[in-house]
Parts: C-alpha cells; structure tokens; sequence
C-alpha cells in the first residue's frame, strides 16, 4: 500500500468550496502529482496552494464550511459551520424525540400520568433547541454547544 506524503494540495471547488488532493508516495514529484491531477483551467493548472500536514488543520465535520484561499491555502466560514452543525442538532433531537414518542405510549398504556407529563415537557424543550444562538466562531466554540437534553454527545462528532 502506498505511503501518503506529508503534503496537502488545496484548489477550490466549483462552487466556492474546498477539494484537498492528499498525495502518495509514487515515485512522482509533487509538481507531477499536480500537473497530472489537478483540473485545468484555460490550459493552466488551476490556483492551488500547497500545505505541510503539520499546517493542515481541518475539522472534517465542516468539511463544507471550508473555502480556499489562495494564500493560506483555506479560511472557515463559520457562518456555514453553525447551519452544519444545526443539522447534526436537528437529527439528534429527532432521534429523541422518536425514543421519547416510544416511552410515552408506554407511559399510555400504563396512565402513568406523571412520566406522560415529563415526556411532553422533554418534547416541548427538544422542538425548541434548534431556536438557541450558537456562538463561537472556531469549529471547537462550535461543538462545544451541545444542549444537555440532547444526552451525550457522540464521539464520533
């Protein structure tokens, strides 16, 4: 299996976003690894920059979040991050509120009319978390906000 370079390459999307070509080891330089394939522009190689690892720092959480620069390479709209990270609320507290739809008919069936009453106001606080500023402008500030009534945080996020 081929080894992966230390370097990144980083040209911009279409779109405005980020592609990073991450090079292996192939007996290429890194200037034919990018001349063989990065896309062309008018002929020319397009805009890229070049990255050690070691100054590649990239939350892949909010891979979409990232823009190219042609200088440092990206920059991070947090703006996009906070929408990313909205969604990764959004399907978290839909994850609960199905268990928490599943406890209350439990809760029906045994009219236990105190847990039906907390559930519902477990409910009520899920369907307005979304509603909540999220600061911070860095994807750490950014994940640190996690409302307690979502449970744990997954690692994987």
């Amino acid at each position: 299996m081929p080894k992966i370079t230390s370097k990144r390459v980083l040209y911009p999307k279409a779109s405005g976003g980020l592609n990073i070509l991450i090079p292996c080891e192939c007996g290429l330089t890194i200037e034919q690894i990018i001349e063989k394939d990065l896309p062309k522009e008018n002929g020319a190689t397009i805009e890229h920059v070049v990255l050690e690892n070691e100054n590649f720092n990239i939350d892949f959480s909010f891979l979409e979040a990232y823009i190219f620069h042609p200088v440092k390479g990206y920059d991070f709209n947090s703006i996009i991050a906070k929408d990313i990270w909205r969604s990764k609320l959004e399907e978290a507290k839909e994850d609960t509120l199905k268990n928490l739809d599943i406890l209350f008919v439990r809760a029906l069936e045994t009219n236990d009319l105190a847990l039906q009453n907390e559930i519902k106001q477990r409910k009520t606080a899920l369907r307005e978390i979304t509603g909540f500023e999220i600061n911070g402008s860095t994807p750490e500030e950014i994940k640190s906000f996690w409302p307690e009534i979502l449970g744990p945080k997954p690692e994987f996020i």
